[in-house]
């Protein structure tokens, strides 16, 4: 399993995270979407 160890707003659009899993780059998400599925540093996730 694999676990969120970052989740940073973007520069150019505060309205969006970057999220890391396991110290890498994973995707960009909207902060709605991560607020409403309640992730945060230290989440276990599965692809």
């Amino acid at each position: 399993m694999a676990e969120i160890t970052g989740i940073t707003p973007q520069k150019k659009d505060k309205t969006r995270c970057n999220i890391e899993v396991d110290g890498r780059f994973y995707c960009g998400m909207k902060l709605e979407t991560v607020m409403k599925n309640r992730l945060k540093g230290g989440s276990v996730v599965s692809p």
